[in-house]
């Protein structure tokens, strides 16, 4: 809460602080074109001034105004390309948004049409892959390992069941009781 007031307390400073620094450059802007408007030869009519050297001034003057529009300009597309990919994010959201709120609905199918389209992608289709396959790999090496488990639990088994027969064949009591495992096929 206090670190959200924080926030947007240093955001309204930071407005504050870019709405001074852009007034300032308007006032000067304004301050050079009047400053400009009064220099200009033309109105003063006492002198008489070369008609070449007028119009040398007059583009060099135009050319500032140019560059001060082109650097307006190039600021308020900067400006103005920000606000629309914050705006673009906010879409992104609300649409993912709304595609998990039909994927719980699951009307018309959106399901199914959804991971259709998601598999059919020539981007996301290798990554898939890629990611089963390690899953896959993941599982048989789990599988081994049961089967390796397995083989030594049968092994000892064997070993016990061997031990237990020769122990029982010099008890005269237990001598006909023989420990046997059924032999079975390891797949």
């Amino acid at each position: 809460m206090i670190k959200n007031i924080f926030f947007e307390f240093f955001k309204w400073i930071f407005k504050l602080i870019n709405i001074t620094f852009i007034s300032i450059f308007v006032i000067l802007i304004i301050l050079f074109l009047t400053d400009l408007i009064h220099q200009l030869p033309i109105l003063k009519s006492d002198i008489k001034y070369d008609p070449i050297s007028i119009s040398n001034t007059f583009i060099v003057y135009v050319t500032f105004i140019f560059v001060i529009g082109t650097i307006a300009l190039t600021l308020a597309g900067f400006y103005f390309q920000k606000s629309i990919a914050k705006r673009e994010g906010e879409i992104l959201n609300e649409n993912m948004e709304k595609v998990l709120d039909a994927i719980t609905t699951d009307k018309d199918q959106f399901r199914e049409k959804l991971v259709t389209r998601i598999l059919e992608h020539n981007k996301i289709k290798p990554l898939i892959q890629e990611r089963l396959d390690k899953r896959v790999r993941s599982f048989e090496n789990d599988l081994h390992d049961y089967m390796n488990d397995l083989k030594e639990v049968k092994e000892s088994l064997a070993t016990l069941g061997n031990g237990f027969n020769e122990l029982s064949s010099h008890i005269p009591v237990v001598s006909n009781i023989t420990f046997d495992l059924p032999e079975t096929k390891d797949k």
